[in-house]
């Protein structure tokens, strides 16, 4: 009880200057819930308009600061799980906010979460001042307050902050703390909402553009940048080859050793095909067991010489062994057609339709050579 407030006090003065104490004291009151409305607006309007938490967790700690119930204000991020100070002339107290977020965690595991966690008082801070600790040069604090951004049950930021006073968890004082910590949290979860919404847009665009299995692009992608090529090469009389590339034998490595197997090869094949690829080339997944290269001729090189030259590339980098995760595989290769476009030629469908019809010419012949193998080892 203030001494205005003691009766016997009040007996000894005019009662006009009782009341205008407690009216002065009124005002005071009022003035500061004014103030703390004042923080808790400020933070909040700047919560639903801001994209940026470390620049609205600064802002956070500038309006506490300036209102001088703390001494210190220090607004930090946490990267990978480690706290980092959003400025450098507040790097000494990183190890200050490292202890702090330890007994943090320390009060959620033996406590309900909530709002209470984030005060400490002078008991706690002193326990945690040991030599090269918690401000082991200066004055311990009597108060401490770690008002965090919290998203997905995940720290992603925060203001410490530091008082010579104690703060009381019922006081006016802590709810405003209380109202920042929720305005903040609220917005690195906004925050984190929108990037795993982009994120997920970019991964539908990829993968509207590319195949899901071996992340080449897909055959709308292809025919896409055909059709740009084409265009550019009218332009800078340029030729393209397109190889069309179909996997003999797929089927039966399908039906003898399992859907999964045929997977792991086609993702090794695709390796294989980009490894092959030259400045320029672009290697695609057409549909199923056939792909598609893309590459610019030489220019006053001799296309048909070109077009022998990369199928023998081709042929070489995806013949052989296999090492797949579930076994290994010798593999006799796939078939390649290869068609080189002309000026005022084809388009891009065009093209690769004659490059298919091309492959299967080159699989007919194979499947004939292998006949005659098979026959001529039958004889001897």
């Amino acid at each position: 009880m203030s001494k205005m407030d003691d009766p016997l006090h009040q007996a000894q003065h005019p009662p006009d200057e009782v009341n205008v104490h407690r009216a002065h004291k009124r005002a005071e009151i009022a003035e500061k819930k004014i103030d703390e409305m004042t923080v808790i607006a400020k933070v909040g309007t700047g919560c639903l308009s801001a994209d940026n938490l470390q620049v609205m967790v600064c802002q956070t700690a500038d309006l506490l600061k300036a209102r001088q119930s703390w001494t210190e204000a220090i607004p930090f991020e946490v990267i990978d799980g480690v706290p980092k100070t959003c400025r450098a002339s507040d790097t000494s107290h990183l190890e200050q906010i490292t202890l702090l977020l330890s007994r943090r965690c320390q009060r959620e595991e033996a406590t309900p979460p909530d709002d209470s966690r984030l005060l400490f008082q002078q008991s706690e801070l002193t326990a945690l001042n040991e030599p090269e600790s918690l401000v082991a040069s200066k004055q311990i604090p009597t108060s401490a307050a770690l008002i965090c951004a919290v998203a997905d049950e995940t720290l992603q930021a925060g203001v410490l902050l530091l008082s010579p006073e104690p703060i009381n968890r019922d006081s006016s004082e802590f709810q405003m703390l209380s109202s920042c910590f929720n305005y903040l949290s609220l917005l690195a979860d906004r925050l984190q909402h929108l990037r795993q919404i982009e994120e997920a847009n970019s991964r539908l665009t990829f993968f509207a553009m590319h195949d899901p299995l071996t992340t080449l692009p897909n055959r709308r992608y292809l025919i896409d940048e055909l059709g740009r090529r084409l265009s550019r090469a009218k332009r800078t009389a340029e030729l393209i080859h397109v190889a069309f590339i179909d996997l003999d034998n797929f089927k039966q490595i399908n039906d003898v050793h399992g859907h999964d197997v045929g997977d792991q090869f086609l993702v090794a094949f695709a390796t294989r095909l980009h490894e092959v690829m030259r400045a320029g080339d672009m290697v695609a997944r057409f549909g199923g067991d056939e792909f598609v290269l893309i590459a610019t001729a030489g220019k006053g090189k001799d296309p048909e010489e070109e077009r022998t030259l990369l199928s023998q590339r081709i042929l070489q980098a995806t013949l052989g062994r296999f090492e797949l995760p579930a076994l290994t595989l010798d593999y006799d290769g796939p078939s390649i057609g290869i068609i080189t476009s002309q000026q005022n030629g084809l388009d891009a469908d065009q093209l690769l339709s004659k490059a298919d019809e091309e492959m299967y010419v080159v699989k007919r012949q194979r499947k004939a050579n292998r006949g005659c193998a098979d026959k001529s080892g039958s004889l001897a």
